[in-house]
């Protein structure tokens, strides 16, 4: 994950430098892949600039946005730009603090996203609940600390 530090995902001119910086380090790590997120200053909506620079960064690289879209007011209208830009990923809870309780924005998320993009559910994913998730949600990757 490529974040300059902890709180808000509005970042100044300065930080997103330093992101740009850690791609270009991580790059030479072999990472497999790139997780950020950036929000602009009104905290609802994507910095689709600022993620497309460091999209092209990161390239070859796939990218993930991670929640930072569920801050946004209209997640979908945020994929579809997502998508225009090339970005592989999603990491989401569907708006809500779990995915059961955001799982009709995930299943129409998933829906979106076709082929063109990845939408990894989120939000308070266990071995007790993945089976019943998938069955709603069905997106193609799951993500949750105790998963596994």
């Amino acid at each position: 994950m490529i974040r300059p530090r902890g709180g808000n995902f509005v970042y100044t001119s300065a930080e997103l430098q330093t992101m740009e910086k850690s791609i270009v380090r991580v790059k030479t790590l072999g990472v497999h892949g790139i997780v950020l997120g950036i929000l602009q200053t009104n905290e609802k909506e994507l910095d689709i600039a600022a993620i497309k620079q460091l999209t092209q960064v990161a390239a070859p690289l796939p990218v993930t946005v991670h929640k930072a879209i569920d801050c946004c007011d209209d997640p979908l209208r945020e994929m579809i730009l997502l998508k225009e830009i090339g970005v592989h990923g999603i990491l989401t809870s569907g708006k809500a603090a779990t995915a059961l309780q955001g799982c009709e924005l995930l299943k129409q998320m998933v829906r979106l996203a076709g082929n063109a993009m990845q939408v990894i559910a989120a939000g308070k994913i266990t071995p007790n609940n993945l089976e019943e998730l998938h069955q709603i949600i069905q997106a193609p990757a799951y993500h949750g600390r105790k998963i596994v």
